[in-house]
């Protein structure tokens, strides 16, 4: 399936890499997973109504969410932040 990411979703990504890129490279990986096997668990631990989907991800005891939903071929990520601020 191929990703796309929503401008605040690359956004954040791009910020991640300049700020920590051991976390962004990690988020990176969660994208590789909806690519590669949209159906794949760790692509989509959590569901919320609408169909978005949920991965997480402990990095250094923070926990990360990639938001995403499926829009045809394509696996739209809506958004890159802590679990804090969802």
């Amino acid at each position: 399936m191929k990703v796309e990411l929503d401008p605040a979703a690359a956004a954040q990504l791009d910020e991640l890499y300049d700020r920590d890129p051991e976390t962004a490279a990690r988020i990176d990986e969660c994208l590789d997973w909806v690519e590669a096997e949209p159906m794949d668990p760790r692509a989509y631990r959590r569901m919320f109504s609408g169909g978005v989907r949920a991965i997480s991800r402990v990095i250094r005891e923070e926990e990360w969410l990639v938001l995403w939903e499926p829009d045809g071929d394509v696996a739209a990520i809506r958004a890159i932040l802590p679990a804090d601020q969802l």
